[in-house]
C-alpha cells in the first residue's frame, strides 16, 4: 500500500510591494513587504497581467531578507504596460494569502524644459514637455536630491511647476532636474540657477533706426558662463557681441521710430528688464553742408564752423569728428542746425561727420580744410607819409589764400599777393607822428608775428680785388644806402653794410676830396630773407636715419645752393622742393630729441628751431595668428619691441600699408588689407607711416574655403535646425558665421573641421524652418544656398533644392 505525504504550509501575506507603479525595464526588482511564513529558494514571485485585453504570466526571483521583508527580481522580458497580481508560488503552488496590484505604465520622458534656468529666490514658472504622463499621480518636480516641488498638469504630454529657493556657493549653479509619479521617475535635465540679475543703464541708449550701434548693457550678475541675450521691444532678439562679468553688448536691429525696452533673457527663457532702462531709435543724422569749409588752423583761437544737416539731437553726447579727432565742444542749435569747435590737429582735408549718441555717425559728410596760419617775419618801410599811400611790403608765410588784407590798427585794406611769401598792401591814411600795428588777416584769423628783431642790421662784407691799397679809398656806397667808412687789411678792404632790407645793392667805392666821386665796381650783394622752418612731416625718425623729411619753412630763396639742414650737431644738405618746402635726409642719430635749424647762405642759421625725435628702430619677433585667409579686416597681434604709440603707426603688408592699433610698447594690433592673393608676405610695422621696422615677420595668406556645399539639414531636439556643410579648404582657426534667411545673429558655427561644420540655427530667433543658409568669413559671403523640403526623406531629414543662387570660392 503506497503512502503519500503531504506537506502542509503556512500561507504568507503581502501587505505591500514597492514600487506599486512602474515602468518596463529589462530587470525589474520590486520590494515586498508583509508575513512570511517560510524562505525557500524554490519561492517564486508570480505576475499575472493584463494588457490590452491580453493576459501575460511572468514569474521571478525572490531573496528573503529578514521574515517581512523580501525581494523580487524580474529579468527579461520585461513586464508589459498594464495591471498585475502579484503573487507568492512555490513548485508552482501559490502559497500568499492574497495578491497584490501593481501598475505598469509607459515610460516619463521629459524632451523639453522651458526655461532651462532660474534666479536662485525661485518662482520661476517651468513648462516641461515629453510623454508618459499619467492622469491620476499627483507628479513632481525634483531639483537635486533635496528638493522637491508639486507639479501641476496640463495635458498628458505638459506639466507646470515653479522653481524652489536654491542656495548657490557662488554666481551660478547647475543641478539635475527630473519628474515622478509615484514611483516612475522621468529622463534627467541639466538646470541652472544663477543669482539674480538686475539691470542698471544701458549706453547709449539711443541710435539710428536703421541699428547697427553697440550698446553697453550694464548689470548685476551678468556672467560669460550664462546664456544671455538683448530682447529689443520684446519682440527682436539680438546674439550678444560679448558678455563680461557686469556688462552686454549687443549691437541694435533696425526699428522704427520710437522707445523701446530693453531686456535681457538669461538661459532662454528669464527675462530681466528695469523701468529705468529704454532704448530709443531715432532717424540718423545726415550732413548736407558746412560753413565755412576752410579755416586758419590756431592753438589760440577758437574757431567754429557751422554744420547743416538734419535729425540732430540736442544731447551731453552730440559732436562732431573731423576724421578721426573729436571736436573739443559742440553747440546744438536746431535739429538741422550745429556748431562744432575745430580741433587742434594736423593741417589739410578733413572728413566731417555728426554723431547724435558719440558712438554712430551720419553716413552723410562734408569736408573741412585745416590750413596752415600764415606768418609775419618782415615789414618794409617802417615809417611813411601821413596821407597814406605808402607801399609796405610784408615777407613772411602766406600761402596761396584768397582774400588777404592788412590790418593797420584798426583800418583794414586789401592785400597783393605777390607769391607765398610777400604781400604788398597800400598804407591808409592816419594822424601825424602815429605809430601802428600792422598785421595780416585771412578767414578772420590774424597772422603770427615773428619776434622783432632790430630795425637795423649791419654786417661786415669784404671787398677783394686789385688796386685797393690805394689811399684815395675811403668809403663804400651800397645803392641809396649811406655812405659806410672803408677799411683796409692787407690787400682786402670791408666796409660796414645795413642788411635791414632784402633786395640787391650795386657796390660803388668812394673816392676822397669835396666831391665824393665814386667808382662803379659793377659787383652787388643780394640780401635775402632769413630762413626760418615751421612745420616737418614727420616729427619722429627712425634712429637708423635715410628718411626724407618735408620741411615748411619761410623765406626759401628759389635756386638757392647752400639749403642745410642742422639736426642736432649733425648737417646734410637739403634740396628746394617750393617756396615754402625744402628735403632733408635725415642722418643716423641716437634715440632722443633734438632741435633742428636750417640755413641757405652757407654760414648763418635760422633763429627758429623745431623740435623732433628720434626713436629706437622696431624689432618685431612673431605674429599670431601667422596664418590667415585671403580676407581683409582680420586682426593680428604683432610682439616685438620698440613698437612705441605713435599718430601715424602704420602696418606694412607686402607694399600695403594699414592702420595699427597699438596695445602697448611690445604689442602691435594690425589689421590685414583686402585683395589678398595666396602666398607668404613679410609683415613690418612703421611708428611714422615712412620708415618701416628694422625686420619684418611672415604672415601665410591660405585660399578661401571652396567647393562648399550643404551635405545635409534636418531639425534637431528644441526646435533647432543644423546645417552640414562640406568643401575643402577650411581653416579650423577661422570664424565663421552663419546667417539663415538672411538674418544676421540667427545661427553658430560648431565642430569645424578641414572638410566641413556644422551651421546651428538659434530657436529665439529663427522659430520657423529656414529657406535659406549663407555662411560668411569676416564678412567675405561663402556660399548662401535655399534649402527645401524632399518629402520622400524621412519626416525630420530635409534634402536640398537642385539651385545654388550664390557659391563663392
Amino acid at each position: 500500500m503506497a503512502i503519500t505525504y503531504v506537506e502542509l504550509l503556512e500561507l504568507s501575506m503581502i501587505s505591500k510591494i514597492l514600487p506599486h507603479v512602474s515602468t518596463p525595464k529589462e530587470t525589474m526588482v520590486f520590494e515586498i513587504q508583509g508575513k512570511f511564513s517560510f524562505a525557500s529558494e524554490s519561492t517564486k514571485c508570480r505576475f499575472n497581467c493584463v494588457s490590452g485585453g491580453l493576459k501575460f504570466v511572468q514569474t521571478g526571483a525572490v531573496t528573503f531578507s529578514t521574515d517581512t521583508i523580501a525581494q523580487c527580481e524580474l529579468s527579461t522580458p520585461s513586464l508589459p504596460v498594464g495591471s498585475c497580481q502579484v503573487t507568492l508560488s512555490q513548485n508552482g503552488v501559490q502559497v500568499s494569502s492574497n495578491s497584490f496590484q501593481i501598475l505598469v505604465r509607459n515610460p516619463v520622458l521629459v524632451t523639453r524644459v522651458t526655461p532651462s534656468s532660474s534666479t536662485a529666490f525661485g518662482g520661476t514658472l517651468l513648462n516641461i514637455e515629453g510623454s508618459g504622463f499619467p492622469d491620476n499621480i499627483q507628479p513632481l518636480c525634483h531639483f537635486g536630491q533635496m528638493s522637491v516641488v508639486k507639479a501641476a498638469v496640463v495635458s498628458n504630454t505638459r506639466l507646470t511647476c515653479s522653481t524652489p529657493t536654491m542656495r548657490i556657493p557662488n554666481n551660478m549653479k547647475t543641478v539635475d532636474m527630473w519628474i515622478s509619479f509615484g514611483g516612475i521617475e522621468s529622463s534627467v535635465q541639466s538646470f541652472k540657477f544663477f543669482a539674480s540679475i538686475s539691470i542698471v543703464k544701458v549706453n547709449p541708449a539711443f541710435g539710428p533706426v536703421d541699428g547697427g550701434t553697440r550698446v553697453r548693457v550694464e548689470g548685476i550678475n551678468t556672467l560669460p558662463e550664462l546664456d544671455i541675450k538683448c530682447l529689443f521691444g520684446g519682440a527682436t532678439t539680438v546674439t550678444p557681441s560679448s558678455i563680461k562679468q557686469g556688462t552686454v553688448w549687443c549691437t541694435t536691429p533696425s526699428m522704427a521710430i520710437g522707445l523701446y525696452t530693453l531686456e535681457l533673457i538669461v538661459e532662454g527663457g528669464n527675462r530681466i528688464s528695469s523701468n529705468f532702462v529704454h532704448f530709443e531709435a531715432i532717424p540718423r543724422e545726415k550732413v548736407f553742408r558746412i560753413h565755412p569749409s576752410r579755416g586758419i588752423q590756431t592753438e589760440i583761437t577758437e574757431r567754429k564752423i557751422r554744420v547743416i544737416g538734419d535729425n540732430f539731437v540736442d544731447s551731453t553726447t552730440l559732436t562732431c569728428f573731423f576724421d578721426d579727432v573729436e571736436a573739443p565742444a559742440t553747440d546744438f542749435i536746431s535739429s538741422s542746425e550745429i556748431e562744432c569747435v575745430v580741433p587742434f590737429t594736423q593741417l589739410g582735408t578733413k572728413v566731417v561727420r555728426v554723431s547724435n549718441n558719440g558712438v554712430d555717425f551720419s553716413k552723410s559728410s562734408g569736408v573741412y580744410e585745416l590750413l596752415p596760419r600764415m606768418s609775419i617775419a618782415g615789414i618794409s618801410p617802417h615809417q611813411g607819409s601821413f596821407l597814406g599811400g605808402t607801399i609796405v611790403v610784408l615777407t613772411g608765410v602766406f600761402g596761396n589764400y584768397e582774400g588777404v588784407e592788412c590790418v593797420f590798427r584798426e583800418k583794414s585794406v586789401a592785400a597783393r599777393l605777390i607769391n607765398a611769401s610777400v604781400v604788398e598792401c597800400i598804407a591808409p591814411s592816419s594822424k601825424i607822428g602815429e605809430v601802428v600795428e600792422i598785421n595780416a588777416r585771412v578767414y578772420n584769423t590774424l597772422a603770427h608775428v615773428e619776434d622783432d628783431v632790430d630795425t637795423t642790421n649791419v654786417a661786415n662784407v669784404t671787398v677783394i680785388g686789385s688796386g685797393l691799397n690805394v689811399t684815395d679809398l675811403v668809403g663804400c656806397q651800397f645803392s641809396n644806402q649811406p655812405m659806410s667808412r672803408l677799411y683796409r687789411d692787407r690787400d682786402n678792404v670791408w666796409c660796414s653794410f645795413d642788411a635791414s632790407f632784402t633786395g640787391i645793392f650795386e657796390l660803388a667805392l668812394t673816392l676822397a676830396g669835396n666831391s665824393r666821386d665814386q667808382i662803379v665796381t659793377h659787383h652787388s650783394i643780394r640780401v635775402i630773407p632769413a630762413i626760418q622752418p615751421i612745420d616737418i612731416s614727420p616729427f619722429q625718425f627712425d634712429e637708423r636715419g635715410g628718411t626724407g623729411a618735408i620741411i615748411s619753412a619761410l623765406n626759401i630763396v628759389p635756386g638757392a645752393k647752400s639749403l642745410r639742414c642742422l639736426f642736432g650737431h649733425i648737417v646734410v644738405e637739403g634740396v628746394a622742393l617750393s617756396d615754402f618746402q625744402l628735403r632733408c635726409t635725415t642722418p643716423p642719430m641716437r634715440p632722443g630729441c633734438m632741435s633742428l635749424k636750417l640755413s641757405q647762405d652757407g654760414y648763418s642759421w635760422s633763429d627758429k628751431t623745431l623740435e623732433i625725435k628720434a626713436f629706437a628702430a622696431p624689432m618685431l619677433f612673431e605674429a599670431y595668428p601667422n596664418r590667415s585667409a585671403t580676407v581683409g579686416g582680420v586682426a593680428i597681434a604683432v610682439y616685438g619691441t620698440n613698437l612705441r604709440a605713435f599718430p601715424n603707426m602704420k602696418c606694412v603688408f607686402g607694399d600695403v600699408k594699414t592702420p595699427a592699433i597699438s596695445v602697448n610698447e611690445s604689442v602691435v594690433k594690425c589689421i590685414t588689407p583686402t585683395l589678398l592673393t595666396t602666398g607668404t608676405l613679410s609683415l613690418g610695422v612703421s611708428l611714422n607711416g615712412i620708415e618701416v621696422s628694422g625686420n619684418t615677420v611672415d604672415v601665410e595668406f591660405y585660399d578661401l574655403p571652396s567647393g562648399l556645399y550643404i551635405r545635409s539639414f534636418k531639425e534637431l531636439h528644441g526646435g533647432r535646425w543644423s546645417a552640414r556643410i562640406e568643401g575643402v579648404n577650411i581653416s579650423l582657426i577661422d570664424d565663421y558665421e552663419c546667417q539663415f534667411d538672411g538674418k544676421s545673429s540667427t545661427g553658430f558655427v560648431r565642430n569645424v573641421t578641414a572638410h566641413g561644420m556644422e551651421c546651428i540655427a538659434d530657436p529665439l530667433t529663427q522659430q520657423n524652418r529656414p529657406k535659406m543658409i549663407a555662411l560668411t568669413l569676416h564678412g567675405e559671403l561663402l556660399l548662401q544656398q535655399e534649402v527645401t523640403r524632399n518629402t520622400g526623406c524621412p519626416s525630420s531629414v530635409y534634402g536640398l533644392s537642385t539651385t545654388v543662387d550664390k557659391i563663392l570660392f
